[in-house]
């Protein structure tokens, strides 16, 4: 994940913490070119490439929503037990950890592949190496964003996990 990448996840949490029902249904990224496809709830979609300014990513929703599109706020809201905002949560901590995702190491580093937001759960894939993993969140447990085993996984990228919930798939 480039630190563009990182921008454009945290912009979209901004833009997600002001809506009263999410836009987003899901990320797919290129970590080789650092493009996005954002596939909105209305079955939609937009393609940011990294030249993409991130400030008119908001353009961009308004021009797909319109009116219906809350301006976002600079003010991250208090963490609240809210499933609401769970996934502006967690697309806010994936862009805060730009660093780790794209940090120089020894190791094979970690890309974000894939997040997609789905009623009651958010999906995340990661992949290292010839390693994919899949990751199932529940938006109704503990309201910290990302869960202890993606970020060890994040944090620790030369051990191999063995959190139960954390579904490790071989290409």
């Amino acid at each position: 994940m480039t630190e563009s990448i990182a921008k454009l996840l945290v912009c979209l949490a901004k833009i997600e913490y002001s809506q009263p029902r999410h836009c987003i249904q899901s990320i797919k990224i290129d970590p080789e070119s650092s493009a996005a496809n954002i596939k909105f709830k209305n079955s939609k979609s937009i393609h940011l490439n990294k030249s993409c300014a991130v400030q008119s990513v908001y353009q961009m929703f308004h021009h797909e929503f319109g009116e219906d599109l809350c301006e976002p706020s600079q003010i991250q809201p208090d963490i609240t037990d809210d499933p609401q905002q769970t996934w502006p949560n967690l697309l806010d901590d994936l862009g805060s950890y730009y660093n780790v995702f794209s940090e120089e190491s020894p190791s094979l580093p970690i890309q974000l592949l894939h997040l997609s937001n789905h009623h009651s759960q958010a999906l995340i894939t990661l992949i290292r190496g010839s390693v994919t993993y899949r990751f199932s969140y529940d938006y109704s447990g503990y309201p910290a964003a990302l869960p202890v085993s993606l970020t060890y996984l994040i944090l620790n990228p030369d051990t191999d996990p063995f959190e139960p919930e954390l579904n490790r798939i071989l290409k």
